[in-house]
């Protein structure tokens, strides 16, 4: 069978709008759920998330409410205000959250913490005896102000790298909620 420039041009664009449209890259359809830890006010612009780490024993508790290794995506709308409340329940373990770039692979060692948005990372994130303490909570505030495909990552060293991130979208459609696999 031939195939012709014109054929494989056409595929390409139809992978495109594919991936731009979807807010999960290679997900053609999702379901945006709300969870309890979710609140949304889209008149103030505002996405309020309680973030937990070793409530769930997924992954040896090494987890953001319970989802690891990018099997949950949240979504929120582009310029609006995030507020996160990180909650380490995690009774042995410092951990950390921010948002950070989602690598084709994670170190196990992050040399150097660049949030994606200024303010987006909790303090010492990658420190393990002065990162969120076991029991602690520490609330970080930012502004989603552009859109793209982030992760919600733990930079205690090894932690991303044995599965602590999910995925964090920015909209530009306004989408906002939760996608589990």
């Amino acid at each position: 069978m031939i195939i012709s420039n014109r054929t494989l041009a056409m595929v390409g664009v139809g992978i495109a709008v594919l991936f731009a449209t979807s807010p999960v890259l290679g997900q053609s359809s999702y379901d945006l759920i709300t969870p309890d830890w979710m609140v949304v006010d889209n008149d103030a612009k505002t996405v309020t998330l309680t973030v937990e780490s070793g409530s769930a024993e997924a992954n040896n508790g090494w987890n953001f409410n319970g989802f690891i290794n990018g099997e949950a995506t949240l979504v929120v709308p582009v310029g609006y205000n995030i507020s996160l409340t990180f909650v380490n329940k995690d009774a042995v373990m410092s951990h950390s959250v921010g948002i950070g770039e989602l690598p084709e692979t994670f170190p196990p060692i992050f040399e150097t913490v660049v949030p994606v948005f200024e303010g987006a990372v909790t303090s010492n994130p990658t420190d393990m005896s002065s990162a969120t303490a076991s029991g602690a909570t520490e609330t970080i505030s930012f502004v989603a102000s552009k859109a793209g495909e982030f992760a919600m990552i733990c930079y205690i060293p090894a932690h991303a790298l044995t599965g602590m991130w999910i995925g964090f979208t920015v909209s530009e459609a306004g989408e906002v909620g939760l996608i589990t696999k």
